[in-house]
């Protein structure tokens, strides 16, 4: 998914999480391994994506999480494959502990991309 993928956002100091599912179908029979791609920043600190994976026998799995000041960059891991049908998401969380009154501050993904490999 190229551009933004999804942020959170806040006016103020206090914690926010959202989650983005990734609903698109997937073939993965064919793969053992998948790589994931993704861009992130943020303007606090107290931040963290984390991917997560769910399938039929297993729930919130987490393959990957990048916090604080390491969040802001380009991020890809690698991870092995738990079964043929998965669901994924991107978990992003923004707590930031120093800020003014009505300051804007965010973390943000972008241009997430997942490949399966064999």
């Amino acid at each position: 998914k190229a551009g933004l993928v999804d942020s959170t956002v806040v006016y103020g100091c206090y914690a926010y999480t959202r989650r983005y599912l990734i609903e698109d179908t997937l073939e993965l029979n064919s793969f053992s391994i998948l790589r994931v791609e993704f861009d992130g920043h943020t303007t606090s600190d107290f931040s963290t994506i984390t991917f997560l994976y769910n399938t039929i026998d297993s729930s919130n799995v987490e393959a990957f999480a990048v916090s604080n000041s390491e969040l802001n960059g380009f991020h890809s891991f690698l991870f092995t494959k738990s079964a043929d049908m998965m669901w994924f998401e991107l978990r992003l969380y923004l707590n930031p502990q120093v800020c003014g009154e009505n300051e804007f501050k965010y973390t943000r993904a972008r241009d997430l991309r997942i490949y399966g490999i064999k």
